[in-house]
């Protein structure tokens, strides 16, 4: 039975499960530094880059196969559905064979390819091949985890990411327990969850849509195309992020060295978790959106008014923690890592989570892009943007070896393209754009605002224990949540923020 207030059991279970995420890291992410050492820790996050360079490629077909099944399921054309899902899934096997290829190459010249010390180079290697064994895992599960984006029961994969975070957590304890710390066991979790999430998928969508079936006599090659020639776009759109927002560990590694790779990828935690933030409360409107432009158009209005709805939503919830992150940075590294310098840390984090201001309030306006199948344009950009990104990273790098140039650089450009670019190319496309700037411009005034009045109260505060910061955390958070209100939302807003279903 389809439940009135699905959009709103979606959120709840959706930031409910962002927590559990943040917490098991915010635990396990120091636990795994002290027993593993910084620099071999690094090692992870880079493999987990390079498994993001391999998924630009699994990416033109994956990436847009959510829309169309879900656009066909809402327009009640089973057949045609089937023939996406089965089409999706036998490409995929394919993709997961060739792929086979570059990562064995890669795993057996890692050693000539990254600054690996000597004495950890055989196990670096192993935890590359779990990683990448897992990605293969992950791809072919991807299209069945379409099932609860097209039902809108995104509560569904929410309490199966709570139940596989727990797991991890535990299985990283036992592991390290049992057995002294490797960086083997850190892709041996891995490829574990994956293999777990694979079954989970597959069970749900046996239970959401029961009449659907996967079979080789639905795989329609055309269908395939179709799909490759929309996701083409955001291959390259993967492929331009990527180039400006996940090879900075790697032109670390490389041209400065393990140990700055290895402080860069604890900067990196917080951003993280911030990007974690977004993208929960995103997908909560994402398939509310893809199912008003199934049925009504990009010109609706409703489509124009949900939209809006979503960006002031995600603004309002993902802002002040950034916000925070700048105020209590410091403390927080003192905390959390107390034998790094947490000043050095603290302007790393800044630089790095500045952009996420702006993302905290574009998101759902990008989604759009995918939504409307209009991805050329900005992926064209952002692929140029992303190689003037590595351009002048090296270049400057050649001047200066110094690990805060690399996100400087990246986060500069970050910020031009999603204020300047995207909500000017979205509201093209549906037609109003004026309110999407304005919202960020309002934004900027809060943001100001709360960073000023935190300083001036922050200047009586002692913060030496984690009981002080969570607690002067939650108190700043109260105070900044009740001042974003009237930046945010109008009265008429404040009636209408109710989650429930529209579309029956």
């Amino acid at each position: 039975m389809k439940k009135k207030n699905q959009m709103f059991l979606n959120f709840v279970t959706s930031i409910i499960s962002m927590i559990v995420s943040l917490g098991i890291s915010f635990v396990l992410t120091p636990y795994l530094i002290e027993n593993l050492g910084k620099e071999a820790y690094a090692f992870y996050p880079i493999a987990n880059n390079f498994v993001s360079y391999m998924t630009i490629i699994t990416m033109t077909l994956n990436s847009m196969a959510s829309r169309f099944i879900t656009i066909e399921i809402s327009r009640q054309n089973k057949k045609k559905a089937q023939e996406y899902f089965s089409s999706v899934l036998g490409a995929n096997i394919v993709l997961a064979s060739l792929l086979l290829i570059p990562m064995i190459c890669i795993v057996w010249g890692l050693d000539r390819i990254l600054d690996i010390p000597m004495a950890i180079v055989c196990e670096i290697k192993i935890m590359f091949a779990l990683i990448f064994s897992s990605m293969l895992v992950n791809l072919l599960a991807s299209v069945y985890g379409v099932s609860a984006f097209a039902k809108n029961r995104l509560d569904i994969r929410s309490e199966s990411d709570i139940v596989q975070n727990v797991l991890k957590g535990l299985l990283y304890i036992a592991l390290f327990s049992i057995f002294k710390p490797r960086m083997i066991f850190v892709g041996l979790v891995a490829l574990s969850i994956s293999v777990v999430n694979m079954i989970v998928q597959v069970v749900v969508t046996r239970k959401l849509l029961p009449d659907y079936k996967i079979a080789r006599r639905y795989i329609n090659v055309a269908l395939i195309k179709e799909l490759g020639y929309a996701g083409i776009w955001n291959s390259i759109n993967a492929l331009g992020s990527t180039l400006l927002l996940s090879v900075g560990l790697l032109i670390a590694n490389i041209r400065i060295g393990a140990e700055a790779s290895g402080t860069l990828s604890i900067v990196q935690v917080l951003p993280n978790f911030m990007t974690t933030v977004i993208i929960t409360v995103y997908s909560v409107f994402l398939p509310y959106l893809t199912r008003i432009y199934a049925q009504e158009g990009e010109t609706s209005l409703n489509l124009y008014s949900e939209l809006l709805r979503s960006q002031k939503i995600l603004g309002y919830v993902a802002t002040l923690p950034c916000l925070l992150i700048i105020l209590f940075g410091k403390e927080f590294f003192d905390l959390w890592v107390p034998e790094e310098n947490s000043k050095y840390l603290q302007i790393l984090s800044v630089i790095t989570v500045m952009p996420l201001l702006i993302h905290s309030n574009m998101w759902t306006v990008y989604g759009m892009t995918v939504v409307l199948n209009k991805v050329r344009e900005p992926s064209l950009i952002l692929i140029i943007i992303g190689v003037f990104n590595v351009i002048i990273t090296n270049l400057w790098l050649g001047q200066q070896a110094d690990i805060v140039i690399i996100p400087l650089v990246s986060s500069c450009l970050n910020i031009l393209y999603y204020s300047l670019l995207i909500p000017y190319y979205v509201g093209r496309q549906i037609g109003h754009y004026k309110e999407l700037f304005l919202h960020l411009l309002r934004i900027g005034c809060f943001s100001l605002l709360f960073i000023f009045v935190g300083k001036l109260l922050k200047q009586t505060l002692e913060i030496k224990t984690w009981i002080a910061f969570f607690a002067y955390g939650a108190f700043f958070a109260v105070i900044g949540y009740l001042m974003a209100i009237p930046f945010i939302f109008t009265k008429q807003d404040l009636k209408n923020i109710i989650f429930r279903e529209r579309i029956k």
